[in-house]
Formats: C-alpha cells, structure tokens, sequence
C-alpha cells in the first residue's frame, strides 16, 4: 500500500580495502576518521532527490517514517552525520524502519539485491558500487556523479518498493523486535576491559608455551597448517586427522587417543583452542570504546526457518562458550554498568514444553504443571518411572537418559546420533545396542510425537512443486518454497539453495519457531514493563537495573512466565538470577 509518510533513505559512504564494514562493526566504522557520508538518495510519493547531504530536501521528509534496507546502518550514519553538522539537526524521523527485515521476515534474502528481485522483479546493478571502492566523491567527473546519483536513487526506490509490496504482511509485533534488536546492539553492553587485557596476555603465554612443543612451529610453516600436521603424522607413523576444526569429533578423538604419547599433539590442541579464545576476546577489545561500552549486532530472523536470532559482524554473543579456556572465562568479561546488576531470566525448557502442548501430550503436561521438570516428567509419562520421589533423588542415570531422549530423539534422531547427542547432552555413554533400544522404545512410547512427524511429513510431500507453508499458532508463517520430490528438499530463503526435509526435521523447525515467538512475547512484555534488555540469547533475557532494586528479579519471573494470548494452557515458567556479569 502507497503512503506518503513513508520516506525511503540510503546514504552512500567511503569505504576502502581496509576501510569498509567487513573489516569493522557500524559503530566504529562511523567513528573513524575516514568517515564520509557524500551521498544520501530519498524516494517518497512526492520526494525524489539523489545527491549530497547539504543540498537534500530534509524538511520535507521530517517528522515521516524513515525506512532504509539495513536501516541499522543508515540510521547510524545519520546520527553521526548529524552530531558533524552534516544534517540538520531539526531533521528527524517519526521511526525507522528495516526493509532488510522485513525481507528477512518474509523469508526473502537480507540483501538489497536478492529482496528486489524476489518481490519487484528487478535486477540491481551493483557494478557501480564496487567501482567506487578507494573512491572520493569530490574526484568523479559530472557523468561519473550522475551515474553515481541514478544508482543510489535505485537503491531507495527498491526499498520503498520492497515496502509498499510486503509490509502489510509484516505485524507490529514484529516490527518492534526489529527495532528492538537494533535498538539492543547500538547501545551495547559494559566491558570488564582489565579482565579482557589479562586474559590476551595469558592466552599469548598458553600459546607460547604450546608452540615450543610443536616440531615445527620454528619453521616457515604455520603453526595450524594442515600440511605440516599431516608430515609429522607420517614420521611418527600416526593418521593425520581429516579435519582440525575446532569442534571436529573426529579430531577430538585423535586428539584422546594420541596426545599422552606425542606432548606435540597435545600441544596443537592446546593451541588451536588457546588461540580461539584469544581472537575472541582481540576482537571484544579492538570493539570495546573508551567509556567501557562494546556495542554489537544481531540477525532479526537470522534463521530463515525458525525466525530465531543469530550473530553478526564476526562477534556472537548468541553463542559464547560456557566453560572457561585455560583460565579464562568470555562471559564474564560482559558486565553491567556501575551502579547496575543484571537479571539472567530463561525460559525453563520451553522446546519440549511446546512440543507436549502442540500435539496435546497431557500425561507429561500434568507432571510439568506438577513442578517436575521436563526430563523426569517424560520419565513419568514414557518410561513406567512411578516412584514417588524425583527422579534424580532415585536414579541419575535414568534422568540422564531420559535428557537425552528428550533432547535428541523428539526430533527423529537414529542410534548412532542418539550415541552423540547422549553423550554431549547428558553424559551418557551408550553402546549401540543400548542406543537402538532407546529410539525404538521412544517411537513406541511417545506416537503423539511420530504422528506429528508423519502428518508434517505427508503434508510436505503433497506440496510438490509448490509452497508448503506451516501456520503458526500465532499467526506466523513458515513457508518452504519449491518442493522437489528429487531428495525432497525446499527452499527456506526464497532464491537460495534448496536443503532437504523430512517430518521430525519439519517438526523441530515448527517446534523451534513456537518457541521463538513465545520468547519475543516475552521480550515486548519486558520492554512495556520499562526493563531495560541489554540483550539476549535463545530463550534467554539479560536485563540490567538499578543494584539495589530487590523487585526487578520476581518481577522479570513474572513477565516471562506469561503464556501469550494465542497459546492457551501452554505452561511457560522461567529461571532467573541476579549477577554483576554474565553468566549461565
């Protein structure tokens, strides 16, 4: 729908080799010295101008709603512009909005380029942006400046496009959790800097010391390289492993199984994860500004198929390491502001609670609405456990492998996965033979889930050549384009590779998805009630308040533990903490 109060805006900005977004965060890529914003393009109903910042028509556009493709971006452009006297400072939007997100949301691709030709049918010409890279502004001749306007012209019309053909499928819900994400990243989280410096200093030790046990880390070889690896394996008459990944098993167990007897094994262990760490915290540092703040980004709807959040810009805080590496310990470098404590509120295992809810499992409903916890109440609804006493009082390792069925056979795991799954997940260690009757006696147990599995699975399978879309409970969709029956795979992301499904596989996605919505529910109910979220991870919150508030804690319980309206006698529950940094 056409709206004159919608102003499309894009702003062109130098950028070099070393010098662009792929070497630096937006925060600090507008703080630097080489900073220019010399292009801003506008489309609107009755606005259409392309051309640099002290001639654009800023007074007709104030006041309206800006949006941008990654509007993160331009809108911190324009606060930077704004604070140089660049633009005015009177010239101010209503609110930004993301088309970027909004793309994302409808399952298109986040770039310009892909969402214009998914939705308007046009083909973007990005040539123009790539010859200006080490270019100024002020060099280009007329033809060259005009050239230059038409494209970024091009660029807002595309967007304004992209919203007047798609955001009326874009709810207000979802457009405040996009603009909460940005809103989150900007301001950032407090750094404890003095841990983040001891920490670089002690890892450069650790890999120091590990570097004098590998034969040839004196050499002109890297200390990683795979070919080097792979030459001392064949003198000591030991298999090189296929991978070095950090989280390959296959190097894990070479690792285990060789690294009592080579000290140098041990040695590239050391080093590979040492050195992990170490980029990790390098990066923190480099981001981090003088006042103690580092702030960061998230993906709005990073995962295509479930509309749950990811990372972004080479640092994710969706995924930091629990435990410590040789001593240090990342999560703790986040902490809160002086004056300041954190609430750590979680959803209390929500995934399966959904399942349980969505396909009506009452048994293990009861025995959750009962105050037992997921594991020992699927032991209570498929496994004959009927003694009185919780489970882990009477059997830990029936507890354990009932976290493992739970976690890794709802979703269609075979034996040989469940064998991993059980050890990652519960600390379980399962024989084949142990691991096969336990699938088998899942599926036999539990023909709520298998059902749901088959039906998903037929339903997928009619859609060939189709779209096949799965409605949410809150009137959400998921959408799987182009089903194939060669493989049976689809799209998640309108014009990007197919991937192949199956029913539990489309059962978790659904699962995952439900979860995610209940979770931004939750996230809305805390920004209403004034809280302050300094960010979050999965189903987790993090939110900071005044130390010495002693009713912010019951009250984020609270407001998580809500069941949203289109989720009826879903049993939502939360944890929390109170702590100075962040922790699990």
């Amino acid at each position: 729908m056409k709206n004159d109060s919608i102003v499309a805006i894009d702003f062109e900005t130098y950028y070099d080799k070393e010098y662009s977004l792929k070497k630096l965060p937006i925060s600090l890529y507008v703080k630097d010295k080489r900073f220019d914003p010399y292009l801003v393009s506008m489309a609107s109903e009755s606005v259409r101008y392309s051309g640099p910042l002290e001639n654009a028509p800023w007074q007709q556009i104030t006041g309206k709603t800006w949006i941008a493709h990654n509007a993160n971006f331009d809108l911190q452009v324009c606060e930077r512009a704004t604070s140089l006297g660049l633009i005015p400072e009177w010239a101010k939007p209503k609110k930004w909005h993301c088309t970027a997100d909004l793309s994302v949301y409808r399952q298109a691709p986040r770039n310009l380029k892909g969402a214009a030709h998914t939705f308007l049918g046009m083909d973007l010409d990005k040539d123009v942006r790539d010859q200006m890279s080490c270019r100024q502004y002020r060099s280009l001749n007329k033809e060259e400046k005009t050239l230059w306007h038409n494209y970024a012209m091009g660029d807002s019309d595309a967007a304004l496009g992209i919203w007047n053909d798609q955001s009326s499928y874009w709810p207000e819900s979802e457009r405040r959790l996009s603009s909460q994400t940005s809103r989150i990243g900007r301001k950032g989280v407090a750094v404890n800097t003095q841990l983040i410096n001891w920490g670089i200093t002690h890892l450069k030790t650790t890999l120091w010391e590990a570097e004098k046990l590998i034969p040839w880390a004196d050499t002109e070889a890297k200390t990683l390289s795979a070919k080097a690896l792979a030459e001392a394996c064949r003198l000591e008459g030991i298999p090189a492993p296929a991978s070095t990944a950090q989280n390959s098993p296959e190097c894990e167990r070479w690792e285990e199984r060789y690294g009592k007897e080579y000290p140098w094994v041990s040695a590239m262990r050391d080093y590979r994860k040492a050195n992990k760490t170490l980029r990790v915290l390098e990066t923190i540092k480099k981001r981090t500004s003088e006042d103690g703040i580092m702030p960061f980004s998230m993906k709005y709807c990073g995962a295509a198929a479930t509309g749950r959040w990811s990372g972004d810009s080479g640092l994710n805080l969706q995924n930091l390491p629990r435990d410590e590496s040789y001593g240090v310990n990342i999560r703790k470098c986040f902490i809160a502001r002086p004056g300041k404590k954190f609430v750590i509120s979680d959803l209390r295992q929500i995934e399966p609670i959904v399942l349980a809810w969505l396909i009506g499992d009452e048994s293990f409903l009861a025995h959750v609405k009962a105050g037992r916890d997921t594991y020992e109440a699927h032991a209570r609804a498929s496994m004959n456990y009927t003694d009185p006493r919780p489970l882990k009082q009477v059997d830990k390792t029936l507890r354990s492998l009932a976290k493992a069925r739970v976690l890794g056979l709802s979703y269609g795991a075979s034996y040989e996965p469940f064998i991993r799954i059980a050890k990652q997940m519960a600390a379980l260690e399962l024989n084949p033979v142990e691991a096969k009757r336990a699938v088998v006696d899942f599926r036999r147990s539990n023909p709520l889930i298998t059902g749901l599995w088959q039906r998903l699975d037929h339903a997928f399978k009619l859609s060939r050549n189709q779209t096949y879309t799965l409605e949410l409970p809150s009137g959400r969709e998921v959408r799987y384009f182009d089903v194939s029956p060669r493989g049976w795979t689809a799209r998640v992301t309108q014009g990007q590779a197919p991937r192949r499904f199956w029913g539990s596989k489309l059962v978790e996605n659904l699962i995952q998805a439900i979860a995610r919505d209940v979770f931004g529910e939750c996230l809305l109910r805390l920004e209403d009630a004034g809280f302050d979220v300094v960010w979050h991870v999965h189903d987790e919150a993090i939110v900071e308040v005044d130390q010495h508030d002693k009713q912010a804690l019951p009250e984020v319980v609270r407001l998580m533990s809500m069941a949203p309206d289109w989720a009826p006698g879903l049993p939502v529950s939360a944890d929390a903490i109170e702590s100075t940094h962040y922790t699990k």
